[in-house]
């Protein structure tokens, strides 16, 4: 049931500005500075709320978890010229190295390279982000530096939902009540 889409309607800003202040209370534990920045205040569109929500998740826990202590953690958000949406989660954290980078995505797969990391995790979180974001047509991509920190792009086709569209579904609604 996890690989099959239920989508419904509903303002993609919200749920990402709700998801990552979920995230301040940790941010603070280690220290972490997180900033939120959005192109639009909001993007009402059709996808599947709980899958979008656990794609963010895993990547901002990734970047908070691999993320030292006075580091940064960023998510931008921004619209794609009414192509659909693109999710940037950036860090400034320990990095991937280069021959590893495909690999992430791969199910179990883990970079044992750093011990000062706590809950290394088991492998499958990026493996289901990205069958999450192909359920919805989307792209996800990893650009790296070891060192450095991470960013992570996540593309995804949704086309918002017009007020017309939004009016003839109110409108049919009210009609079969």
């Amino acid at each position: 049931n996890e690989l099959k889409l239920n989508p419904t309607e509903g303002d993609l800003i919200a749920v990402a500005k709700e998801i990552f202040d979920s995230f301040k209370y940790m941010s603070e534990r280690k220290n972490i500075h997180l900033d939120f920045e959005s192109s639009i205040t909001e993007y009402d569109t059709v996808f599947d709320k709980d899958k979008v929500e656990r794609i963010l998740i895993n990547l901002l826990s990734n970047a908070i978890k691999f993320t030292n202590e006075n580091g940064n953690v960023y998510f931008q958000i921004e619209a794609n010229n009414d192509n659909g949406i693109k999710l940037l989660i950036g860090d400034t954290g320990i990095g991937i190295p280069n021959d590893k980078k495909e690999k992430i995505f791969e199910r179990f797969f883990q970079i044992n390279d750093n011990s000062n990391i706590l809950n290394q995790g088991s492998g499958i979180g990026l493996s289901i982000t990205q069958e999450f974001v192909k359920l919805h047509g989307g792209t996800i991509k990893v650009e790296s530096e070891e060192g450095v920190g991470s960013v992570f792009t996540v593309f995804l086709p949704l086309v918002e939902t017009s007020q017309k569209t939004k009016q003839e579904t109110f409108i049919h609604k009210k009609q079969k009540t």
